[in-house]
């Protein structure tokens, strides 16, 4: 007998229907008549045709442990995997690399090479410019400002 006249005969022993096996499990309709018919597709791979065997073996009274070694001898999976065969990646790890060290000083010796080049380019120009603002500004002197007026003592009282 296969697993899915196995899991339909013990469905109908213990007096449910499809959409209440589907209701007690949780498991879509459509899924439970697929693997009734022996048709695992619809489960989505090995891991969950597992899952779902053990369910409905569980729901309708039947030993799910023989039910799965079944499903590995005639459809070929493998047995469940470990967690550290799911969860190690054959990806190479990501590599930090140090900073580099010798580009940083790179810029910041073009940096302060530009700074010195603008400073005795530009000094000069500065020094012309105020020796010019110097002769061209006129040299009298500005108004001086009112005087302020003297404030008055209070008189002393007698």
């Amino acid at each position: 007998m296969s697993i899915g006249q196995s899991l339909a005969e013990a469905r109908v022993r213990a007096g449910l229907t499809v959409e209440r096996l589907s209701e007690v499990t949780r498991i879509r309709r459509n899924i439970i008549e697929g693997v009734e018919h022996d048709d695992f597709e619809p489960c989505g791979g090995d891991f969950y045709a597992r899952g779902h065997i053990r369910t409905l073996a569980r729901a309708t009274g039947l030993e799910p442990a023989p039910l799965i070694a079944e499903y590995d001898h005639t459809v070929g999976g493998t047995s469940t995997p470990r967690p550290t065969q799911i969860f190690d990646s054959p990806r190479k790890s990501i590599e930090y690399r140090r900073p580099n060290w010798t580009l940083a000083m790179g810029v910041a010796v073009v940096i302060v090479l530009i700074f010195a080049f603008v400073q005795l380019a530009g000094g000069p120009a500065d020094d012309d410019e105020k020796e010019t603002a110097s002769r061209v500004a006129p040299t009298t002197a500005a108004p001086a400002a009112p005087a302020p007026r003297p404030r008055r003592r209070p008189r002393p009282r007698r």
